[in-house]
């Protein structure tokens, strides 16, 4: 609203140039936010279906590449089902591969100890 108001106010006043470069970053602005949201929906989706490798490559493009935690997180959970269904040998190729890099960004030592 208060962009709104700015760029009404600049067309009142002549500046065209000005109102024009407001609405344009304003634009551009709310496509990151939407585009931000809708990865965000499509990433919770997967985590909740259980595709976890699907939401693994996601994490590791941009946006989503600043978000190591988080990344952390869902590659311990495919490690972790990794061992319980038994597939020892992929456990610890994950485990090496996958999890190891990540270390850093665990919540805590334990986490990455358990």
């Amino acid at each position: 609203d208060l962009v709104r108001m700015i760029a009404q106010w600049c067309e009142d006043e002549g500046y065209y140039t000005s109102m024009l470069a407001l609405q344009d970053e304003a634009n551009m602005k709310m496509a990151e936010v939407e585009q931000y949201n809708t990865s965000t929906l499509v990433l919770r989706q997967l985590i909740l279906d259980g595709n976890l490798n699907k939401a693994c490559e996601i994490l590791k493009s941009p946006p989503w590449k600043r978000y190591k935690a988080l990344l952390f997180a869902v590659e311990r959970q495919v490690f972790l089902e990794t061992v319980a269904a038994q597939e020892m040998q992929k456990a610890f190729s994950l485990l090496n591969r996958r999890l190891k890099p990540l270390e850093a960004y665990a919540r805590s030592a334990a986490d990455f100890k358990d």
